[in-house]
């Protein structure tokens, strides 16, 4: 009976820990898609049904701006987690790659195409400091590998969400994606956080 009733504390354990892990990892799902982005959305860009002008020079830096961003990530995401905690440096990230979808699926200036693919950069590195992190500190020893995996996981699935559906769909329903998937993190996130946090404390 004792032990019946262990094994049931430990599953539930590792379930409120599990849950909280995918809805933290989700910014890499959009990061996952961010990175794979230019390859199939510069040629939807470069037809002739699009009215946004692409040079040669804006493929290049459309993909270069969002990894020198990236770089410019890192430093606001190391001062951020240590001066507003993990979580909040994950739902700032989570705002900001909103932003990024929003303004990359709907926009028509190619300047403001360029201001979507900064964001993400930025957000990418905050989302991935952040959340190894958050997930590595509120994690059973036991499953630790496995919930940090997840965030590797989530950004795998969605660089191949972004080749499956860019070239098949109006532009616009990729960005769609990403905004609703930054926008349930922002919603959803803290209700997990506290229940997370008071299961590690009693590991």
């Amino acid at each position: 009976m004792v032990k019946k009733a262990r094994a049931e504390t430990l599953l539930l354990t590792i379930f409120s820990q599990i849950w909280p892990a995918l809805i933290a990892s989700l910014n890499s799902f959009s990061d996952g898609m961010q990175y794979g982005w230019s390859a199939p959305a510069l040629q939807v860009l470069q037809s002739h049904n699009n009215s946004m002008h692409i040079e040669k020079d804006d493929e290049f830096w459309l993909e270069s701006s969002f990894l020198l961003a990236g770089l410019l990530g890192l430093p606001i995401s190391t001062y951020l987690t240590e001066a507003i905690g993990r979580r909040n440096t994950i739902h700032v990230g989570s705002v900001v790659a909103l932003a990024a979808w929003c303004i990359i699926g709907f926009t028509n200036k190619l300047k403001y195409l360029y201001l979507g693919r900064i964001l993400a950069g930025i957000t990418g590195s905050m989302c991935y400091v952040a959340t190894i992190m958050y997930l590595t500190e509120i994690a059973r020893p036991d499953i630790r590998g496995f919930l940090t995996s997840l965030d590797h996981l989530q950004s795998t699935l969605g660089t191949l969400f972004i080749y499956s559906v860019v070239p098949f769909t109006p532009f616009y329903v990729h960005a769609v994606a990403g905004a609703v998937l930054s926008l349930i993190q922002v919603i959803i996130f803290p209700f997990f956080t506290a229940v997370t946090i008071l299961f590690s404390t009693k590991r």
